[in-house]
């Protein structure tokens, strides 16, 4: 899938999805926590990578923080687990989920030293703030604290959605994943998928 701009043109990037909680979770996700809390991450070549844990073994392991993939992936390389779309616990960012829909699939080759992929499908349940500088995620289930009034607001567009089908002819829905923000390349204004799974900046022939 055509990939437009990386995340990592950002120093400082902040997020509002307009689903953040109240005081019970939204439909379509199941977590326990008060979140607020930044949480480390390390950049590999500019992609953000936090540790997850899945609830099986073999415990904590590295995934990249994705936007640009609208589903959760996990190796199958690295889990004792068939192929298939399974649900499972998960702690990481700071909470505690139940029921996440992961795919198992065999995703990556043996040397890649991540075992999965964390989508846009978690993030879009959240307002959240992803620190270059400070290489840092934080998720804000409550929606935002009060920002400093300097801070720039970015709209976005909330697209995508459809079916993923995986090696084995299992499928899954998925919804609206996609952030699209409008940018301006050489006087033109177009619209640029925020990629953080992306290390470069894409741009369609056609534009």
């Amino acid at each position: 899938m055509p990939r437009l701009l990386q995340a990592a043109l950002a120093a400082l990037l902040f997020l509002a999805s307009g689903l953040s909680c109240d005081e019970k979770s939204p439909p379509g996700i199941e977590y326990v926590g008060d979140g607020g809390e930044p949480v480390e991450l390390r950049l590999s070549s500019l992609t953000p990578e936090i540790l997850l844990d899945l609830d099986i073994e073999p415990g904590p392991q590295t995934f990249v923080l994705d936007t640009g993939s609208p589903v959760n992936l996990a190796d199958v390389g690295h889990y004792a687990v068939d192929i298939g779309v399974h649900r499972v616990g998960m702690i990481g960012l700071g909470l505690v989920f139940s029921n996440l829909p992961f795919v198992f699939e065999d995703f990556f080759d043996a040397w890649v030293p991540v075992s999965g992929l964390l989508g846009a499908n978690v993030l879009k349940y959240f307002d959240w703030e992803l620190n270059y500088p400070d290489r840092t995620i934080t998720l804000w289930p409550e929606g935002f604290p009060a920002r400093d009034a300097d801070d720039a607001q970015v709209s976005f567009v909330l697209s995508g959605g459809g079916r993923y089908r995986l090696s084995n002819g299992d499928t899954l829905d998925v919804g609206a994943t996609r952030h699209l923000v409008y940018v301006e390349l050489e006087g033109r204004r177009i619209l640029g998928l925020l990629d953080t799974g992306d290390r470069k900046s894409v741009v369609w022939e056609r534009v």
